[in-house]
C-alpha cells in the first residue's frame, strides 16, 4: 500500500504524508492526490473479531501494532431484523460500542495514530461525542488528556469527563 500523497491545485508539485503545509511555495492549495486503489481480501485477518481485522487497509503501522494497545473492542457490532414483517431490514446495533457511538472507531483510530507518532499529552477544546470518545481510547492508551472548558460548563459534563481520566482546566 502506498503512502498518502498531496498534490498542488496549481503546479501539481507531490508533497508527503507527513508534510505541515497547508499550501504549496507557489500559494496553490494542496489536495489529496487520487491514487489507485485495490482491495485484497488476503489484507483481511478473520481471526480478528474487531474492527482490527482491516488493520491492513488502515493507515497503520503493522509492525508495531499499537492498536492493540488501544483497541476496547470496537467493530463487528451485532445485526438484527426489524422484526418478522421486515426480514430484509436490519438494524445495525452501534450502541455496543464502548462509548455507545459509531464515533469509536475514528477515536480509536486517532489515538493509534498519536502513539505510533509518540505523543503523550492531548488537549480538548470542545465537549463533543467525539472528543469524550477519544478522552476514553486516550485514557486507555494512557496518553495524559487535558479538556479545556468555559467557566460556566455544568458540574455533570465536568464529571463525565473526569470520570474519563481527563484533567479538566477553566
Amino acid at each position: 500500500m502506498s503512502e498518502i500523497q498531496f498534490i498542488c491545485v496549481d503546479c501539481q508539485e507531490l508533497f508527503m504524508e507527513e508534510t505541515d503545509k497547508n499550501c504549496c511555495t507557489c500559494g496553490g492549495l494542496l489536495i489529496i492526490k487520487p491514487i489507485k486503489s485495490t482491495f485484497n481480501d488476503e489484507w483481511i485477518d478473520s481471526e480478528n473479531r474487531t474492527m482490527w481485522k482491516y488493520y491492513r487497509a488502515l493507515s497503520v503501522q503493522a509492525n508495531q501494532r499499537e492498536w492493540e494497545k488501544v483497541s476496547l473492542g470496537e467493530g463487528d457490532t451485532a445485526l438484527e431484523k426489524l422484526d418478522s414483517d421486515n426480514q430484509h431490514i436490519f438494524l445495525k446495533l452501534e450502541n455496543s460500542l464502548p462509548s455507545q457511538s459509531y464515533i469509536d472507531r475514528c477515536s480509536v483510530l486517532l489515538v493509534t495514530k498519536l502513539l505510533e507518532n509518540a505523543i503523550q499529552n492531548i488537549l480538548i477544546t470542545e465537549t463533543t461525542c467525539m472528543s469524550l470518545s477519544v478522552a476514553k481510547y486516550a485514557k486507555h492508551a494512557q496518553i495524559a488528556c487535558e479538556l479545556a472548558l468555559p467557566e460556566d460548563s455544568s458540574r455533570e459534563l465536568v464529571n463525565t469527563y473526569k470520570y474519563e481520566g481527563v484533567r479538566v482546566s477553566d
